[in-house]
């Protein structure tokens, strides 16, 4: 078995092996991303790099490119409408590093020549069939905050979140539709006081707005350690602002089309699900 460094030109293959590597190549499917609120564009430079070098394999192959963006390039779009299925400027990408290195990336690919490829923007992932759902991750850190702080933030505004394990199916069942743009969140969303109330429920602690637990986090005098939620609190101060901006979902998230997704494929989230994430993070120690 070689290894392949996705930074090297060539992706550190030998010239006979790579020749051997892209005959039957049809489809690269691209996921593995640096996911960091915290840093900056500068940060990401290996990952735009290992992208690069991937395109390069995917022209000399004739394969179809599929990249993994993230609604988060949208992460200063403002306006009414929901955000489309099309390329966007670099102001609406701007805010941290994450969504600028996607948009970035998107750009790669949209000025590649006779690059085929697919732009997969997929918005929040929730928990598998298992409930699995990395514990430090934004919404997992503000439920393992919820006992230090008493509170949990509401939002009367929609989710549109997926299981990992359908956003998954769900890209694999598009690779190869004729757009070079699409979406995936969930087609039906739900509202979030819906799935806050279990939660708050499990954890017996009160739902407050969104603006007002960020304060309320912001203003404490605990550590990360209590309150894992602080390491990201940038993150959540930016959509404390974007709830202001935009017609947002709740927690300040954008609020993206999907006309490429069929709703009857895609079931509406539910108390169950909630309850597989809450199974997990408790299996895990994390509540």
């Amino acid at each position: 078995m070689k290894k392949v460094t996705m930074m090297e030109v060539n992706l550190s293959v030998e010239t006979q092996l790579l020749d051997k590597f892209t005959d039957p190549i049809t489809h690269i499917i691209h996921i593995a991303w640096l996911m960091d609120f915290n840093v900056g564009l500068s940060s990401y430079k290996a990952n735009i790099q290992g992208l690069r070098n991937l395109i390069d394999l995917a022209l000399a192959s004739q394969a179809r490119l599929v990249y993994t963006s993230s609604i988060g390039v949208f992460q200063s779009a403002t306006g009414e409408d929901p955000l489309a299925e099309t390329h966007i400027n670099a102001e609406v990408a701007q805010e941290n590093g994450y969504g600028e290195s996607k948009w970035v990336s998107e750009e790669l690919l949209r000025l590649a020549p006779g690059l085929r490829c697919l732009i997969v923007r997929v918005g929040q992932l929730s928990g598998d069939l298992n409930g699995t759902w990395k514990v430090r991750e934004w919404f997992p850190s503000v439920v393992q905050s919820a006992s230090s702080l008493g509170c949990l933030p509401n939002d009367d505004k929609p989710v549109s979140w997926l299981p990992v394990n359908v956003a998954s199916q769900a890209i694999l069942d598009r690779i190869d539709i004729s757009s070079s743009i699409i979406h995936i969140v969930n087609p039906n969303p739900v509202q979030w006081p819906l799935l806050a109330h279990v939660v708050s429920d499990e954890l017996k602690v009160k739902l407050v707005p969104y603006a007002q637990w960020f304060e309320l986090l912001e203003k404490s005098t605990s550590d990360a350690t209590a309150l894992p939620a602080l390491r990201l609190l940038p993150y959540y101060k930016h959509n404390v602002e974007a709830l202001l901006k935009r017609n947002s979902e709740a927690f300040g998230l954008p609020n993206v089309s999907a006309e490429l997704l069929t709703p009857a494929d895609f079931p509406q989230l539910d108390g169950n699900e909630v309850k597989k994430w809450l199974d997990y993070w408790h299996g895990v120690g994390m509540i």
